[in-house]
């Protein structure tokens, strides 16, 4: 069993209460989570933490496909492999996306809002190692 069909239950709650709160004709949109530390060479900069993250996307996937929540799930994980120290201030340890990172989420978001495709913004392989 993995991580993400071991946690069917309280996941879908947040997408349900906010289909009822916004209305049938909202769009519903999710950022999924990323490693700030991809490309560092920090402590958390490993395969095992990459697997977990996939896992927990996973689980937001699942939880936006579900057919009461009608969300989407942008994948902003792509966008950040290998930029830690470029779409951070690693450094200083802060973890949180600098202005660069959430310009590219930003248009994740607005890709997912304008096709409904999130699986379509993973960005070329040269993209993500910044050629």
């Amino acid at each position: 069993m993995s991580f993400a069909t071991g946690w069917r239950d309280p996941i879908p709650r947040p997408f349900h209460s906010q289909r009822v709160e916004a209305g049938p004709e909202t769009s519903i949109i999710s950022v999924g989570t990323y490693s700030p530390y991809s490309g560092t060479g920090i402590a958390f900069d490993t395969p095992a933490v990459g697997v977990l993250l996939s896992q927990i996307n996973e689980v937001i996937k699942t939880a936006a496909s579900l057919p009461g929540a009608r969300a989407l799930m942008a994948d902003v994980a792509p966008l950040f492999e290998g930029k830690g120290f470029q779409f951070t201030n690693i450094a200083l340890g802060d973890t949180r996306p600098n202005s660069d990172a959430s310009a590219a989420i930003a248009q994740a978001l607005m890709r997912t809002l304008e096709t409904g495709r999130p699986e379509l913004f993973a960005p070329a392989p040269s993209e993500r190692l910044g050629r």
